[in-house]
C-alpha cells in the first residue's frame, strides 16, 4: 500500500492505463508494485492523473519528513521567473 511505500531516492514511476493497466511483461520488469489506498465509500479506482498526483505527493510529503527534501519558499517563486 502506497502509505507503508518507502520511495528510493531514485526512481521511475510507470502508471497504466484507467481501462487496461500494465501488461504483463512491464510490470514483472518493476522493482516494486505500489497500490492506492481505498477511501471510505470509494473504489481504488482512480484516473491515471490522479493516482499520479496521489503518487507523487505521497513521495514529497515523506522527503519533506525524513529531511530529504526542503518546502519551496516565496523567494524560490520569485526566482523561477527570472
Amino acid at each position: 500500500p502506497l502509505q507503508d511505500f518507502v520511495h528510493p531516492p531514485r526512481a521511475v514511476y510507470v502508471l497504466g492505463s484507467e481501462d487496461n493497466g500494465l501488461n504483463r511483461p512491464i510490470v514483472e520488469a518493476c522493482q516494486c508494485h505500489v497500490a492506492l489506498p481505498k477511501w471510505a465509500g470509494r473504489s481504488s479506482s482512480y484516473n491515471v492523473a490522479m493516482a499520479g498526483t496521489l503518487v507523487m505527493y505521497d513521495r514529497m510529503v515523506k522527503q519533506l519528513g525524513a529531511g530529504h527534501a526542503t518546502a519551496p519558499t516565496a523567494d524560490d517563486e520569485e526566482d523561477s521567473y527570472e
